[in-house]
Formats: C-alpha cells, sequence, structure tokens
C-alpha cells in the first residue's frame, strides 16, 4: 500500500440519492486511512432535482457558489493537499482553479453525458457535441482520471481520446462496515425466495419488467418487495410490498431481510445497489446494461449477469426455485465484496491516483 497522505481534499456535489449515497460510502473509505477536507458543493436536498424549478434552483445554486469552490481548491493548493474532484460536471465549475493549476486535481467518475449513448451506438447532437469540447478541455487538465467500470474507461478512450497514462481504475467503495449481514453464514431461503428491487426512478432502473412478470407469474413462485419513489399502481397484488421514502437505516434492513436483489435496469451508470446488496449477502441478477455489474458480480457464482434487462427476468425466473443455488451465490457475494473490496485495496486503488 502507498504511503497515505495526512489530508486530502475532497469534492462531491451529491444531485440525488445515488450521488448521496456514493458521497457516503467514498468518505467512509477514505476516512479510514487520512483526514478529508470535504467540499460539499451546491447541497441540495435529494428528489429535489426531479422537479423544473429543483433544476434550475440547482444550476443558479452551482454559478453562485462556483467562486467558494475555486477558493477552497486555492486553499487546498497552497497547504499541498491531494485533490480529488467527484463528476465532471462539478471539474467544470473549477475551470479557473485548472487552468491556474493544471495537474492539480484528480477527477472521479462513472459517467460522462454522452457514455450512455455510446453504450448503445446513438448520435451525438450538434449542443452535445459542443459540451464535449468543455468536457475534454476540463479532462486535459486532470492529473489522472479515476474511473470504476472497463466501460467507462474505454468510453473516455474512444470518445474523448484521453491518453492511457491519464486513466486510472479504481475499486468504488461500499461501506462494507454498514452494509453486512445481520447473522452471518445466512439462514437458507424459506420456502418461498424474498426478491427485492431497489431503484428512485422505477422504469429506467427496469421495475416496471419485473412488475409485470411478477403480477403475471412470479407471485406464484416468491415474495417481491418494491423500493422506489413512485407511487404504488393500481390493481398491484396485495402481497407485494411497496415502500417509499426509505432511508438508509431501513434500507439496510431490507438487504438484510432478502435473499435476491433483482436489478433489471436498461441504463445505470454505476449501480451502488448492487453493491450494497452483494456486501449484505444477497445474490445479485442484473444485466450489461447497469454498469458495474461485471465489477460487483461473478456471473453464475455471486448472481448472473444477463444481456438485457428482459433476459434479466428470465435469468430469475430460472433460478427462483433452486434455493441451493441461491443460498451458495449469497455466501459467494459478501465474500466476494469483503475479499476484492477491502477498504485498504479500495483507498490504495484511489492514492494511486493522487497527486501526493
Amino acid at each position: 500500500m502507498h504511503q497515505s497522505p495526512q489530508k486530502i481534499c475532497l469534492v462531491t456535489c451529491a444531485t440525488d440519492l445515488g450521488n448521496l449515497a456514493l458521497e457516503g460510502h467514498l468518505t467512509w473509505a477514505l476516512k479510514q486511512f487520512t483526514t478529508v477536507d470535504h467540499f460539499q458543493f451546491a447541497p441540495t436536498q435529494p428528489g429535489f432535482l426531479t422537479s423544473p424549478p429543483g433544476v434550475l434552483k440547482n444550476r443558479v445554486d452551482r454559478i453562485a457558489q462556483s467562486p467558494a469552490l475555486n477558493r477552497h481548491l486555492d486553499a487546498a493548493h497552497r497547504q499541498g493537499l491531494p485533490i480529488l474532484i467527484f463528476s465532471i460536471s462539478t471539474a467544470l465549475h473549477a475551470i479557473p482553479f485548472a487552468v491556474r493549476h493544471p495537474g492539480r486535481f484528480s477527477l472521479m467518475l462513472d459517467w460522462t453525458r454522452l457514455l450512455q449513448k455510446d453504450f448503445f451506438g446513438a448520435p451525438i447532437s450538434n449542443q452535445e457535441k459542443l459540451i464535449m469540447q468543455f468536457h475534454k478541455f476540463v479532462l486535459s487538465k486532470a492529473y489522472k482520471i479515476l474511473c470504476p467500470t472497463d466501460v467507462c474507461l474505454g468510453h473516455l478512450r474512444q470518445r474523448y481520446g484521453t491518453p492511457e497514462t491519464q486513466l486510472c481504475k479504481i475499486l468504488m467503495p461500499i461501506d462494507l462496515d454498514y452494509f453486512c449481514p445481520d447473522e452471518w453464514p445466512p439462514c437458507p431461503p424459506g420456502e418461498r425466495v424474498r426478491v427485492l428491487f431497489v431503484g428512485g426512478n422505477f422504469k429506467a432502473k427496469g421495475g416496471d419488467l419485473l412488475l409485470d412478470w411478477y403480477s403475471k407469474e412470479g407471485h406464484e413462485l416468491c415474495d417481491l418487495t418494491i423500493v422506489t419513489h413512485a407511487p404504488r399502481p393500481q390493481n398491484t397484488l396485495p402481497a407485494l410490498t411497496w415502500k417509499n421514502g426509505v432511508d438508509q437505516t431501513e434500507l439496510r434492513s431490507l438487504y438484510r431481510d432478502h435473499d435476491v436483489l433483482c436489478h433489471p435496469s436498461p441504463w445505470h451508470s454505476f449501480g451502488l445497489v448492487m453493491g450494497e446488496a452483494a456486501a449484505c449477502g444477497l445474490a445479485v441478477i442484473t444485466c450489461r446494461s447497469a454498469l458495474g455489474s461485471t465489477e460487483l458480480v461473478d456471473d453464475g457464482v455471486s448472481g448472473t449477469i444477463a444481456d438485457s434487462p428482459q433476459e434479466c427476468i428470465m435469468r430469475l425466473k430460472a433460478i427462483i426455485t433452486n434455493r441451493e443455488l441461491i443460498y451458495n451465490m449469497r455466501l459467494a457475494a459478501r465474500n466476494l465484496m469483503v475479499d476484492r473490496y477491502a477498504p485498504s485495496k479500495v483507498f490504495d486503488r484511489i492514492l494511486n491516483g493522487l497527486t501526493v
């Protein structure tokens, strides 16, 4: 392991529940080994950005707080601190600092505005081409660019022409102290396997596909709990458990009370829920369009990785009555997370991409 700096300057911008969760995991991992000077840029209430007024207010707040961000970075530079900025949109507001001190910060990201389009081979607009030039500029000023997935690294190479020497593959931090089983080894699944879905944006995370299958035939095979921001549809099965407004404490309890996480997301830049669930000892059934799946799941061992959201549902159907297989996957899932995502390994990868 590299020698740990006494303090790191971390800049985050939590604009939704996913960002907020990642912010918590990242600060937890860093604080295991160093002091964190944490600057929360334009913080907002989770879920507030789902409304047009919320989006507008956040954009205004970012512009208004940009001078404070750059002053904070200047102070960290004078102190000689390693600087880590999460997300390219946040780094755009640090351009004055980046111009004054090129190579003095590292950038951590799991997506760009064009990553989804490149993943599915979709064309980009002229406006997106213009935005890409701003992205390329700020990327060129970073010392290293830290990414948790091979897909994101490949995207930066091909779309932005980022040199290999600037790229760094990291392990996305997962708080293994908090997200852990309440007993280990877990009890074998009961007569009906307990399946969990977690996704604030219900349709965007494939919840509609899972609900359709469960309504037609899955209710005869397993129990299902859905955690989302979306309201419960009318005429759903009474046995279906539907939860809104779940906090981290309740979410951990839900992970601990289930056997399988089904994550059939048509698109996800990095599915933290897969890592949290696996850390709590759940088998993870997902698909390749949920980025992070190949990093967080050993296909056929700790879960399954389908080629599409539709196939993900079929994979779930195929194993849902095989309680022995699910139990073995649960054991493998927790063991994988403890071994692959140990805090020292996560921190060492991040530290390798910082200016020390």
